[in-house]
């Protein structure tokens, strides 16, 4: 799995397994636990790089940019500065790119397809941010396969 895969299971942090027999429960403590440390260590990489690219106060740069943009009578050394700002950002955006598709490994266990349609039973009408998401559908579902359940025998 990816980085940026670990990132788009974020809402996994939102999902109960009361239903599912305690051996089963545990493989869902154990990969939301395995995620939210690699999630907490792509934010600590996130500020390297910020610091890498050039960028040492992220709400100070992002204001002077949007204020350079902003300005359309903008003087030349506006103009130098505004391309500078541009490349350090665009800096920025290639080395997180390179960070988030490197393969992190996960060692939670598999369940079989049963205990996972139950588990997402029992997460389809979660509520996140005022919100119901059915959060362990669709793309999360297809991450998961092979990490966290197995496919039943056709």
């Amino acid at each position: 799995m990816k980085k940026i895969d670990a990132i788009n299971l974020a809402a996994f942090a939102h999902v109960t397994n009361h239903s599912l027999p305690v051996e089963h429960a545990y493989k869902v403590v154990k990969l939301r636990k395995e995620l939210r440390a690699i999630i907490e260590e792509i934010s600590k990489d996130e500020e390297t790089l910020r610091q890498d690219a050039g960028i040492t106060d992220p709400q100070a740069f992002d204001n002077e940019l949007r204020e350079l943009r902003e300005n359309k009578e903008r003087t030349p050394e506006q103009d130098k500065r505004l391309e500078e700002m541009n490349g350090i950002l665009q800096r920025f955006f290639d080395l997180r790119a390179k960070m988030l598709s490197e393969e992190v490994t996960l060692t939670a266990k598999t369940m079989p397809y049963e205990m996972w349609h139950q588990l997402q039973v029992e997460n389809s009408k979660k509520v996140i941010d005022g919100k119901e998401v059915d959060i362990l559908s669709g793309y999360v579902e297809d991450l998961l396969e092979g990490v966290l359940w197995e496919a039943p025998a056709e």
